[in-house]
C-alpha cells in the first residue's frame, strides 16, 4: 500500500552486507515421540548423489511412497533442484 512505500524505498537502497550465512539442510528432520520426549530425528540424509536416488526409490516403494506418491513423483521431476 501506499502508507509503505518510503519504508520499502529504504530498504531496498540499504547497503548489503559483504556475507550473509547460510543454513545447509543434510537430513529431513520430523518430531518424533520417544519414552515420554519429543525429540528431531533424521529420517533421511545421504551422502552423494547416487544414494539420494537410491533413498528415493526406497521411499516410493515403502510404506510413505504409497501413502504420498505425489511427493516422490515432484522429487523425481525436479530432481536436479533437489539433490544440489
Amino acid at each position: 500500500t501506499d502508507a509503505v512505500l518510503d519504508e520499502v524505498a529504504t530498504w531496498q537502497s540499504r547497503p548489503l552486507e559483504p556475507v550473509y550465512p547460510l543454513v545447509f539442510f543434510d537430513a529431513l528432520r520430523v518430531k518424533i515421540r520417544d519414552e515420554g520426549h519429543v525429540r528431531n530425528k533424521a529420517i533421511y540424509g545421504a551422502i552423494d548423489d547416487k544414494a539420494a536416488e537410491a533413498a528415493l526409490t526406497t521411499f516410493e516403494g515403502g510404506f510413505w511412497g504409497r501413502k504420498f506418491p505425489v511427493v516422490a513423483q515432484i522429487w523425481r521431476r525436479a530432481w536436479q533442484e533437489v539433490i544440489p
